[in-house]
């Protein structure tokens, strides 16, 4: 029996059940270009979209517009 400061009273209230909010399971998907590509990983970085794909490192501007920022040579 473990016991500790207050212990001593009995506690018999049913806690209140929570009712949640309903979340609807959905996701919503918005096509932002890069076609063509496979997007290997997407990273928000201080206000600032990151594509990582199979054909270079690409930064999503302020006019929406995809700027590659790096190109991968696989030999």
């Amino acid at each position: 029996m473990l016991s500790a400061c207050g212990s001593d009273k009995s506690v018999t209230s049913e806690p209140t059940p929570v009712d949640p909010t309903p979340v609807d399971p959905t996701p919503e998907f918005t096509h932002i270009g890069l076609n063509e590509h496979v997007i290997k990983r997407l990273v928000l970085h201080n206000d600032e979209l990151i594509a990582a794909t199979d054909q270079g490192i690409y930064r999503l501007d302020e006019q929406e517009q995809w700027q590659l920022l790096m190109i991968f040579i696989l030999f």
